[in-house]
């Protein structure tokens, strides 16, 4: 009773703290992906960045940790460990989505990370450089995951700052001031399709 009464009262502060305590747990250096004593594995088939793997994973272990510890995908990186500041986003199908909150026996479709859309992305690359949109570098490869899909899919009016900021509301970054991230995403979305629907050397 007491518990539902706290939850009631201020539920966001029990998930607060149920996410540093899971954010803990998951810096605590042990692998996650390898099953405990007493815990059954799964055969998980995975298909990441166009290679099919099939890994046998305990049932709570994330997809972050597969990408990282078990198929040196270190581009996606652990930050927060609970969805708040996008460095660890992938494309999940054409879902951006924080790899730290997806299991990955629950992954049915393709996952591609940075690596992955690294040749497609270029042209966003290297905006993110000209137009000063990186500095530690350590968001980077989530805002250029979740740019990148903003940019293909079209869901946002790009040629607005205010779209592609409240499109990139889920990547945290403490260096930029976001700035040059917005005139990057800008720069690449215009380089990629003109207003006329055809791409920049003109054809369809």
């Amino acid at each position: 009773m007491r518990i539902l009464a706290v939850l009631e009262r201020r539920p966001w502060a029990v998930l607060l703290r149920l996410g540093r305590t899971v954010s803990a747990a998951n810096k605590s250096g042990k692998d996650h992906a390898a099953p405990r004593h007493g815990v059954r594995s799964r055969r998980t088939r995975l298909v990441v960045n166009g290679s099919q793997t099939a890994i046998a994973l305990a049932p709570g272990t994330r997809l972050l940790d597969v990408l990282r510890d078990h198929m040196g995908l270190i581009g996606t990186k652990e930050a927060c460990g609970r969805g708040d500041c996008g460095a660890c986003t992938v494309l999940i199908g054409d879902r951006a989505v924080p790899s730290c909150l997806v299991l990955a026996v629950r992954v049915d479709e393709p996952v591609r990370t940075v690596e992955g859309i690294a040749a497609d992305a270029s042209a966003l690359r290297e905006a993110f450089a000209d137009m000063g949109g990186l500095q530690c570098g350590y968001c980077t490869p989530g805002l250029v995951v979740r740019a990148h899909q903003i940019i293909e899919s079209g869901e946002r009016d790009t040629s607005a700052d205010d779209e592609v900021r409240r499109a990139l509301a889920g990547n945290f970054c403490r260096c930029t001031g976001y700035n040059g991230v917005v005139a990057a995403v800008r720069h690449a979305a215009i380089g990629r399709v003109t207003p006329e629907g055809a791409s920049e050397d003109g054809q369809p």
